[in-house]
């Protein structure tokens, strides 16, 4: 190994730097246990990967410096001390960076949870600052350590770079329609969401943001993945409602005998007694279509809840058909009128 590049690694490679990244890994741990213990399940299964991980690198990046220590200090001709330290010591450089870049990680998670706890960390983010962090770092050490001109390799490199631009369309499609959502900001995490195109409706929880695609969490628990750059050409229509609330209506054909007011105070009655159907806005009882053999008439309720809204609706046709039968009202029947001679 060249002399040159051994005694900057040797200028690098210093027991403080590891304190740091100690110091550094603990503080991240320990502010996690005590401004963090608050989160979901979820979002502590998510930090419990994170800290498995930095805690492995951990482990490997001491290991490796041990053994730098252990060889700087045997009494061995200094061609070899060199030789074996110099080297040992790159491995523990790449092992710091990655370290770092860990650490960096997880107070990136930390830091947006912190400030949001119900919308979460869109892992777009931190993959972004993760990516960025570790080309910087890169480019730090081939110029330190090995005196390449970042700028001309990045200069020589520009027909690559359109060769790799063109066979990667589909993917940097994605990337900047996940960047554009961020921006846009049409959802958080944990929002239920309909996308809408040509007739065809996907609804589900967004429960992941990637550089490539968002995962919704449908009612019946199927995960769907969806490209991003699809979502950004969709219709889309939030339901998390953080302002407003959703409005939902069920209809009810009765015969043309019914006495319309004594059905709409039924139905309205049935969803004030429906659990989780809000009175305010107020429900509206509507009579909504006249046809030969029967009169349509609507209940239109608002909720919060879009994930449960199946089941809030069993329950109201239940309690509905149960007052029908109190107030003695009855829906209508299929008619089949015959003439003849």
């Amino acid at each position: 190994m060249n002399p040159i590049i051994q005694a900057r690694i040797f200028s690098i490679v210093q027991i403080q730097f590891a304190i740091i990244l100690v110091v550094l890994s603990l503080g991240s741990w320990i502010f996690y246990k005590v401004a963090l213990k608050d989160l979901s399940k979820s979002r502590h299964k998510l930090f419990a990967t994170l800290f498995h991980e930095l805690r492995n690198s951990l482990i490997l990046g001491l290991v490796s410096f041990g053994t730098y220590l252990f060889l700087r200090s045997l009494p061995i001709k200094e061609e070899w001390l060199f030789l074996t330290s110099g080297y040992v010591g790159l491995l523990c450089i790449f092992f710091g960076a990655n370290i770092f870049i860990k650490i960096v990680q997880v107070m990136a998670n930390e830091y947006f949870f912190f400030y949001s706890k119900k919308a979460g960390v869109p892992l777009l983010l931190v993959n972004i600052a993760s990516l960025i962090l570790f080309l910087i770092i890169c480019a730090w050490a081939m110029t330190y350590f090995f005196d390449v001109k970042v700028t001309s390799v990045l200069a020589t490199s520009a027909v690559l770079t359109i060769v790799l631009g063109l066979a990667m369309q589909e993917t940097l499609g994605n990337l900047f329609a996940a960047i554009s959502l961020q921006i846009d900001k049409p959802f958080a995490m944990d929002d239920w969401i309909e996308l809408h195109h040509n007739g065809e409706i996907i609804a589900g929880q967004v429960k992941e943001l990637s550089w490539r695609a968002t995962l919704l969490q449908s009612m019946t628990d199927e995960m769907i993945t969806i490209p991003n750059r699809t979502i950004s050409q969709w219709q889309i229509i939030n339901f998390s409602g953080k302002t407003q609330p959703f409005l939902r209506g069920q209809s009810f054909r009765f015969p043309h005998s019914i006495d319309i007011e004594l059905a709409r105070k039924a139905l309205r009655e049935a969803i004030e007694e429906t659990p989780g159907m809000l009175l305010d806005p107020k429900p509206l009882v509507l009579v909504r279509e006249l046809d030969p053999s029967w009169i349509l008439i609507r209940a239109i309720y608002a909720s919060r809840d879009y994930g449960s809204q199946y089941i809030l609706a069993d329950v109201f046709y239940g309690i509905a058909l149960k007052k029908l039968v109190q107030y003695g009202l009855t829906l209508a029947k299929p008619q089949l009128e015959v003439a003849g001679r």
